[in-house]
């Protein structure tokens, strides 16, 4: 291809996104929901045809490969730009939720579930420590962040959905789900007991030195 055809191409590219972006200008929300709705219906037919296409490894491939590419678009991206796409995310997500009946709700929730317990049956533990530095520092940022009214949200969507989760589960996943409970909280312990076992020590042999050497001025009186 010559470069003029490269430029014709290119001028042709520019002018449709301009005239894109002025026609989403221009709509009223009723039109830019609607638009979304048949975005999202689309990709979701695209995906599902897809899932009963594809056998279980070329999906798994396929996944994989995504995640990978992901994984290096993040790493090379600055803070401001992961703060600017999470930002994003956010605002897409919030719409999703408003949008979604309680059956697409379910269908996200369930799909969401799986693809974590993917995730994680498959990360080694190097990956699941650096993925929960990353949560922890994430969550310690957000509640710095937010203001009274933020963090009372969050803490009524966190019991809501805790209480339509426990209403929800099966004597199996919630006997799995305390057992989970049980064995962080036995490691939170140990962790602690780690911790706060030297500092015992310390003070203890602390202590000792300064008996002694009260007792021995004691004596010297």
């Amino acid at each position: 291809m010559s470069t003029s055809q490269e430029d014709a191409r290119e001028a042709r590219r520019l002018l449709r996104n301009e005239r894109d972006r002025e026609r989403r200008r221009s709509e009223t929300e009723e039109e830019k929901r609607g638009r979304r709705d048949k975005r999202n219906a689309r990709d979701r037919s695209r995906r599902a045809r897809r899932q009963q296409i594809e056998s279980p490894s070329v999906r798994e491939d396929h996944l994989s490969e995504e995640r990978a590419r992901i994984r290096r678009i993040r790493e090379q991206e600055e803070p401001a730009e992961r703060e600017q796409r999470l930002a994003v995310h956010r605002v897409w997500a919030a719409l999703r939720r408003e949008q979604e009946d309680p059956a697409e709700r379910e269908q996200r929730l369930a799909g969401e579930r799986a693809l974590s317990t993917l995730r994680r049956e498959q990360e080694d533990p190097a990956e699941r420590e650096q993925r929960l530095a990353g949560e922890r520092i994430r969550s310690t940022l957000r509640r710095e962040q937010e203001d009274p009214a933020e963090r009372e949200q969050r803490l009524a969507g966190q019991r809501t959905l805790s209480t339509l989760r426990r209403e929800q589960e099966d004597p199996a996943e919630r006997e799995e789900r305390l057992a989970g409970n049980r064995a962080r909280a036995a490691q939170r312990r140990r962790l602690e007991e780690e911790e706060v076992l030297p500092i015992n020590t310390q003070m203890l042999n602390l202590h000792e030195a300064l008996s002694s050497i009260t007792s021995s001025k004691c004596e010297t009186c």
